[in-house]
């Protein structure tokens, strides 16, 4: 097939684009069953932009909770004082919820780039001891990667996610508050790119922390609940634009 290039000032316009993809599809389309060898475009022949993935989960028949004094919220990107979603329940062995690939991914290649797609189920969020009901009682997630030959984690500030606390006031009755159920579920999207300096990296983790931002916050205790959760980090190939 025969396919010229475009010149140099040439005009390049939708149209004209779309007159070479029709071209390029009417010759696709006439070639002879001959010419093409038995299952010579078959997936395993063809390769995937997709270099490598991993992949985990929170156990959901476990319980998952986190409070505002041992998992206390350190505040808007920052690295360090957060706590890794556990896979086995909050109190389990410490197995986290974390996607490990299986070799480095060079963050710093314009053609590559990682796709993080996280995502946690909150079952309620509430203050266990007076009770109080308050919005003042927020959950924030964020995705952390670790780069390759280092101990310490990158903390990925755009990906933080703040849910709050809902409750209603039944004004029918004298001071009579509830508290909802959240059932919320909280997705996090995040490409790595080149500019973001992490390099090569092979771990992402999903982190929460928990804050009260009310002023007697001293005297309470909130707790967040989650039910399920799961992290996907997939490294692909992609153009340069």
């Amino acid at each position: 097939m025969e396919w010229e290039r475009i010149k140099e000032g040439e005009l390049f316009t939708g149209d004209s684009l779309a007159t070479r993809l029709a071209y390029a599809q009417t010759r696709i389309n006439d070639l002879p069953s001959i010419s093409v060898e038995r299952a010579s475009l078959s997936r395993e022949h063809i390769p995937s932009v997709v270099i490598a993935t991993a992949y985990a989960s929170i156990d959901p028949g476990l319980s998952h909770t986190y409070n505002s004094i041992q998992d206390l919220y350190p505040g808007w990107n920052t690295p360090v004082g957060w706590t890794v979603i556990n896979t086995d329940g909050s109190a389990g062995s410490g197995a986290k919820l974390q996607a490990d690939f299986p070799s480095d991914m060079d963050t710093s290649n314009p053609s590559l780039r990682v796709l993080v797609l996280a995502n946690v189920n909150i079952t309620e969020i509430e203050e266990l001891i007076t009770p109080v009901m308050s919005a003042g009682f927020v959950a924030v997630f964020a995705l952390q990667v670790q780069r390759s030959g280092f101990t310490s984690w990158e903390h990925i500030a755009r990906s933080e996610r703040f849910v709050n606390s809902e409750f209603w006031v039944d004004y029918s009755s004298a001071s009579a508050e509830y508290q909802l159920k959240m059932w919320k579920d909280v997705p996090i999207r995040c490409l790595i790119l080149p500019s973001d300096g992490f390099g090569e990296i092979r771990k992402v983790r999903m982190v929460v922390s928990v804050v009260n931002t009310r002023a007697t916050y001293a005297t309470e205790f909130v707790q967040v609940s989650l039910k399920q959760g799961n992290l996907s980090a997939i490294a692909f190939q992609t153009g340069v634009l």
